[in-house]
């Protein structure tokens, strides 16, 4: 389930049908390559990941922050799931001083 602000986060439409490959389509870099090893160990193990990555949307260039969590009972997984919030300001902010 995506939330309205991830579609305007990653500059989505709304009638788009949310899927985890639009997220890692826009990754830049070896950061891609990076997030799609981290999503298939989610789906094997229960873990938490977290960490700043570059994204280029059909707007703009961003930095977002991700948590993902996958959750398992046994040997089975249960969910997936994250936030993502946009923090592109402050990486300017940052970069400026």
């Amino acid at each position: 389930f995506w939330s309205l602000e991830m579609f305007n986060i990653l500059d989505y439409s709304y009638a788009l049908t949310p899927e985890i490959s639009k997220i890692f389509d826009l990754v830049v870099g070896e950061e891609r390559n990076e997030l799609l090893e981290i999503w298939e160990k989610l789906n094997l193990r229960a873990m938490t990941y977290e960490k700043q990555i570059q994204v280029q949307t059909t707007k703009t260039n961003k930095y977002i922050h991700i948590v993902i969590e996958s959750e398992f009972l046994g040997d089975q997984r249960i969910k997936i799931f994250g936030t993502l919030h946009d923090i592109s300001q402050y990486n300017q902010l940052e970069e400026a001083r």
